[in-house]
């Protein structure tokens, strides 16, 4: 029996968390011998591999109405790689935007009888257009989690049970080289001092915040610190033509696998978005013992509690974001005191070893 990772699109062709999560646990768990677990994706970007079955997304020319869906699943019918019947359990990334694609999971479950947990992603919950389908899909789940407490309460109330917590860790690295080199190779050798944000650039990750927050600190203060921005966007362009100088630098994207660099060579990360689920990049952020500042909002102060592991500021607010940057830059022994608290909380909360235990037990995997 296979335990399938139904995985349609993952890093590096997309680049949101879901995607960059799904790609980590895939390498994870198809990297250590289970021969009975098999990813099944149309991503293209994914090497040839016995366990790795691509599938058409555009059998039906279109993804729209849960066409996409039906495509992969017709296509796993003539694949010579792997036989529906032989499916133990299907493990299904979900956003509130998944709804027509509900319903050829369901007809092929019905039809052929496999098992299917839903790992709930997404920045936040839209309403469902097709309420009944949607219920009934969560309803025949073998299993139900969300990455976010926020997202785990909003979608218990929505169903009238109660979902798991299952956040997205991913197994962070620590790169070879020290601080001074890593500096030196992004050509910020004369900076004392990094503030970094990772993320798409877009207006829910609200970017021009922080741009403006900087820019309003003093010259003083200014002088021997940089903010790097890492990550491509609908916004990229234009906020680069508007705030990029020398201290002010854009990395566009970065390879998932550099991004570790740029934690450990940085000493302050912001997050200054309007909602979160998890965020696998504050994750990060703590791990490296980074001083922390974020939005005051869900699935940011789930994670840093202010004053404690980090500072908060209420959404959108520049003025008081630019008194917290001057704060902590002003005074090291509170940055460094906020990054302690910060890894001390990573450890306690977030092991990834528990994890990848939770996973497969959340899968069935035998």
């Amino acid at each position: 029996m296979k335990t399938v990772l139904f995985f349609p699109s993952l890093y590096p062709t997309v680049t949101g968390g879901m995607e960059v999560y799904n790609y980590h646990l895939s390498k994870k768990l198809l990297n250590y011998d289970r021969d009975n677990i098999i990813l099944i994706t149309a991503d293209s970007s994914q090497k040839n591999s016995p366990n790795v079955i691509k599938v058409s997304e555009r059998m039906f020319f279109i993804r729209r109405w849960g066409l996409g869906i039906l495509s992969m699943l017709v296509c796993c019918l003539f694949s010579s790689k792997t036989r529906i019947r032989e499916w133990n359990c299907v493990m299904i990334p979900y956003t509130s935007s998944f709804d027509l694609n509900a319903w050829p999971i369901l007809l092929f479950q019905k039809i052929f009888g496999f098992k299917y947990s839903i790992h709930c992603h997404g920045g936040g919950a839209k309403i469902w257009k097709h309420f009944k389908l949607q219920k009934k899909f969560f309803d025949r789940a073998f299993n139900r989690a969300a990455v976010s407490e926020a997202l785990r309460l909003e979608y218990s109330k929505r169903l009238g049970y109660e979902l798991e917590y299952l956040p997205p860790l991913v197994e962070f690295v620590t790169p070879r080289e020290d601080i001074f080199v890593l500096k030196k190779k992004y050509g910020i050798g004369h900076f004392k001092k990094v503030i970094l944000y990772v993320g798409s650039i877009k207006p829910l990750k609200a970017p021009e915040v922080l741009l403006m927050a900087y820019n309003s600190l003093n010259e003083k203060i200014k002088h021997d610190v940089c903010l790097i921005f890492a990550g491509d966007g609908p916004l990229r362009k234009e906020l680069e033509l508007k705030y990029a100088s020398d201290s002010v630098i854009f990395l566009g994207s970065v390879p998932n696998s550099k991004v570790c660099e740029l934690f450990t060579l940085s000493d302050y990360y912001c997050i200054p978005s309007w909602y979160e689920g998890t965020s696998v990049s504050l994750l990060e952020a703590m791990s490296k013992q980074c001083c922390c500042i974020g939005t005051n909002v869900q699935g940011i102060n789930d994670m840093i509690q202010d004053n404690v592991t980090g500072l908060l500021f209420p959404k959108d607010d520049v003025v008081s974001l630019s008194a917290l940057l001057a704060k902590v830059l002003n005074d090291n022994i509170l940055s460094k005191t906020l990054g302690e608290k910060a890894l001390e909380f990573y450890n306690a909360n977030y092991s990834y070893t528990n994890h990848i235990s939770k996973v497969l037990k959340f899968i069935d995997y035998k």
